[in-house]
């Protein structure tokens, strides 16, 4: 938390040119699963490499391993479930999808995080019990309802559970 917390800025500081960007637009988020530091640099190297023999003068190598550091996932722990609700009465769409992915996966391996606008679903892989290892990817791409959208995002970022999303919101775990 201490290193989240020297990202903090008061109220009306975080710009993006000249422009305030207002606190509705701003929020903290990470990835689930931890990064691969040796295997970014190895592909930072061959990509530098690769626009210096094409003579490409626009190589920005910091944001370059910024970028590979962010992508690159060591192993995949987690799998998010990115789940935008499309009714306003949000604890009946939590409902209906709990109850839904329920069919698709065994509930002890699924963690859930509320969001402003829905909810994030992380699936712990490792506890996918045998029954549903090789159908659930299929039968969760599956889901779909009036009550909510589902996008299967792998190794998305999420918002951090405690932190502000938005100006009025924090993101926190459901039962």
């Amino acid at each position: 938390m201490q290193k989240i917390k020297q990202l903090e800025l008061p109220l009306g500081l975080y710009e993006s040119g000249n422009a305030t960007v207002s606190q509705d637009n701003l929020a903290i988020y990470i990835t689930p699963n931890p990064r691969d530091l040796h295997k970014a640099s190895l592909f930072l190297l061959k990509e530098i490499s690769e626009k210096l023999i094409r003579n490409d003068s626009a190589i920005h190598p910091h944001t370059l391993a910024l970028n590979l550091i962010q992508t690159t996932a060591s192993r995949k722990i987690f799998f998010d479930l990115d789940i935008d609700f499309t009714i306003n009465d949000h604890q009946k769409a939590i409902e209906k999808f709990k109850a839904d992915i329920s069919d698709c996966i065994n509930a002890d391996c699924l963690i859930f995080i509320k969001t402003n606008g829905g909810l994030h679903c992380l699936i712990n892989l490792p506890n996918i019990e045998k029954e549903f290892q090789k159908t659930w990817h299929q039968k969760v791409s599956q889901l779909t309802c009036n009550e909510y959208e589902v996008t299967m995002n792998g190794d998305n970022v999420l918002p951090i559970v405690g932190c502000i999303q938005e100006i009025d919101f924090s993101p926190y775990f459901l039962d």
